[in-house]
């Protein structure tokens, strides 16, 4: 930070290490989550807090940052959350762990960081070797300052710190912790005015900043970090520290100076300030897992389809039309094929899994008039191959959802990949299936599969129809899924009753 001296690797420092963000991002397949919380009418926090250490390590949620609040809130939690995990999942496992400690409100609010205020520029491609060795160093060297045994810097760290792949987050800097958020707009965003109200945002802040800068003061900049994203409450969040006996003075410039930028009349969207109620946090942990540690379990994708595994060769592309036209298009009738086979899933007595990128070879010939044809775009497309001897019953094929994400294609990313399928699936299955599944990316021969497991639900469960007007009652039958109706759903209820 700008204005404090450099404290040198072989002394003790009060300072703590916080991995940069692409690293969590693009290594522990983790994202940034930020939740708040209320409880009333009493507040038990060595219960709480219990409860949380419970949740994060039953989550594999290792680096996280709990504050208290003062307000209508009484807690904000910092998560890196594994990606398989969505927001929806999150709120489902805070909900069981602390409704029983007068848990009064749940909210989320971002995750996406924008700017934070120890960040350098990285290149991923050049980022000093990382191994667990060095994980380790930086995990223990955390625990030991947040139990105030300051101990010094290992010196190899220096290293990552210099690259900017280390932040180092000092922990004795006076002043008063306070974040802003913003409620969410009432007007609809798209990706134009977000990202206008967000360089708003950043053009407030950066023009504060520079005139506390140019202050003959004899306390450091503060310190101001930024994050945006499609929170349930929020868009925007700022986090700060006021500089010590400057807070009144600096929060209500950034407050009043928000205010005037016009983004509540603009959006009907105003700015809400929550002081931290501790000097820097509660609790704190920034552990890793080791590389060591990590295997990713390749899928057998030549299974055949039973009653607890199903196959699907896209999320929204039509392979067939793609494989003839080469066309990337969103086709609302594979969504909602998919849509039906999870709803079966759960309402079958055992749940199973479903898999995104293989296709049915064999079932698709059987729909195909010119067969050579298509196993030729196969083969140009997907490096699909049959042996002579098994053109009979040829094997499943190995799309990948490399197929749907990319530049020209319906997904940018795996990220938006992931929500979309999400948000599909809480939209169109009802009640909310979100308890009950679980999606993440796995491997398959060098290519990438989206996996949905599926738990049995405790009620029923409906899918909408494709015209979004009708609910379906879908079950798993056999290698199949098909809708039951009138007496024989009630049959199948019966046989296999709920909680």
């Amino acid at each position: 930070m700008a204005g404090e001296e450099k404290q040198s690797a072989d002394a003790p420092c009060a300072e703590v290490l916080l991995w940069h963000d692409s690293v969590h991002e693009s290594q522990d397949n983790a994202r940034l989550h930020f939740w708040r919380l209320s409880f009333s009418p009493s507040y038990d926090r060595e219960q709480i807090f219990e409860k949380l250490r419970g949740m994060f390590k039953e989550l594999r949620i290792s680096s996280y940052t709990i504050y208290e609040t003062l307000g209508d809130y009484d807690l904000l939690l910092r998560m890196w959350v594994p990606k398989e995990l969505g927001s929806e999942e999150v709120e489902f496992h805070l909900d069981e762990t602390l409704r029983g400690l007068k848990l009064w409100n749940i909210n989320y609010l971002i995750g996406h960081t924008t700017r934070h205020w120890a960040d350098t520029e990285i290149d991923p491609e050049h980022w000093p070797t990382i191994d667990d060795r060095i994980i380790a160093e930086v995990s223990e060297f955390n625990r030991s300052q947040v139990q105030g045994r300051e101990v010094s810097r290992p010196a190899k760290i220096e290293e990552l710190i210099k690259a900017g792949v280390l932040k180092v987050i000092p922990t004795d800097t006076r002043g008063i912790r306070f974040f802003i958020v913003f409620d969410h707009p009432r007007v609809a965003f798209n990706r134009g005015n977000r990202r206008q109200a967000l360089n708003t945002i950043l053009r407030i802040c950066d023009e504060i900043l520079e005139d506390w800068r140019s202050r003959d003061l004899a306390v450091p900049c503060p310190p101001v970090s930024i994050y945006d994203g499609a929170g349930t409450m929020t868009e925007f969040l700022v986090m700060a520290r006021a500089p010590h006996t400057y807070f009144h003075e600096f929060v209500r410039e950034m407050v009043i100076k928000l205010r005037q930028a016009g983004l509540d009349d603009q959006y009907d969207m105003r700015p809400y300030t929550h002081v931290i109620a501790d000097r820097m946090f509660a609790e704190f942990a920034e552990d890793r897992p080791l590389l060591a540690e990590r295997v990713e379990p390749e899928i057998n994708f030549t299974e055949q389809e039973t009653e607890s595994l199903e196959y699907k060769a896209s999320f929204a592309l039509n392979v067939r039309a793609y494989l003839e036209t080469g066309e990337q298009k969103i086709d609302d009738r594979i969504m909602h094929g998919l849509v039906r086979a999870v709803c079966g899933l759960l309402n079958s007595p055992r749940g199973g899994r479903l898999v995104i990128g293989v296709l049915e070879t064999r079932r698709e010939l059987e729909r195909i008039k010119d067969k050579d044809r298509y196993l030729d775009a196969l083969k140009e497309k997907f490096d699909y191959e049959v042996e002579p001897d098994a053109q009979a019953d040829p094997p499943n094929a190995l799309i990948g959802i490399e197929a749907e994400i990319g530049e020209g294609k319906n997904f940018t990313d795996p990220d938006v990949y992931q929500q979309r399928l999400g948000k599909v699936l809480v939209d169109q299955v009802k009640p909310n299936p979100w308890p009950f599944l679980r999606i993440s990316l796995s491997k398959a021969r060098g290519r990438s599969v989206c996996v949905i497991e599926v738990e049995p639900g405790n009620d029923w469960f409906w899918a909408l129809s494709l015209d979004g007007k009708h609910e379906k009652f879908y079950v798993r039958e056999a290698g199949s899924t098909r809708a039951y109706s009138g007496v024989e759903g009630d049959l199948y209820k019966r046989a296999n009753p709920r909680d």
